[in-house]
């Protein structure tokens, strides 16, 4: 959840990490803050990792507060926009309407997220962690060459290609593992 945390006078552009039961775990200040929220907020000082316990076991978590996003699409670069966040987007978009259609309580906890099925369906951690790392190399090669081009069938292409691979590995992760 992004915030804006006020501390006495100060105020902050916040990411604040909440644990499975409610409870408030920290918050990360954004560290490197661009044009305007320069007036608004005052810079983090530090970059902050927590020990969280996840059901496989122990781990760490740290949080990120964006703009790249925002930036590419005020320079017209929707392609790049989309393509970088898209298998997360894609993900909990299908997973939202898939509860949604069921009829259930898409607002309460849950384990239908694709890489939760993943797990369930035979994939180690590793593996699940080490797939998303791979789509998200490609769909940032993907959003490289959409900056680097001014064909729009090369855009429309790049897309369609991001969407087709994003697809794949959610196919994947919703399958048992042969």
């Amino acid at each position: 959840m992004v915030i804006k945390e006020r501390v006495e006078s100060i105020l902050y552009n916040a990411a604040v990490l909440i644990g499975p039961e409610g409870e408030y775990i920290g918050s990360y200040r954004k560290v490197h803050l661009k044009g305007e929220e320069k007036l608004a907020f005052r810079n983090g000082y530090r970059f902050q990792v927590w020990d969280v316990e996840f059901r496989e076991g122990p781990g760490r978590i740290g949080l990120l507060v964006g703009w790249c996003l925002l930036q590419l699409a005020w320079h017209k670069e929707f392609a790049a926009a989309m393509l970088l966040p898209l298998y997360y987007l894609t993900g909990a978009t299908v997973t939202l309407f898939r509860r949604m259609a069921r009829g259930e309580q898409f607002w309460a906890a849950h384990r239908t997220h694709f890489y939760q099925r993943a797990t369930d369906n035979g994939f180690s951690v590793q593996r699940v962690v080490s797939e998303v790392f791979v789509l998200n190399a490609v769909l940032a090669a993907l959003a490289i060459g959409s900056v680097t081009t001014s064909s729009s069938v090369v855009i429309g292409l790049l897309l369609l290609s991001g969407l087709f691979a994003t697809s794949m590995l959610l196919y994947r992760f919703s399958r048992e593992r042969s």
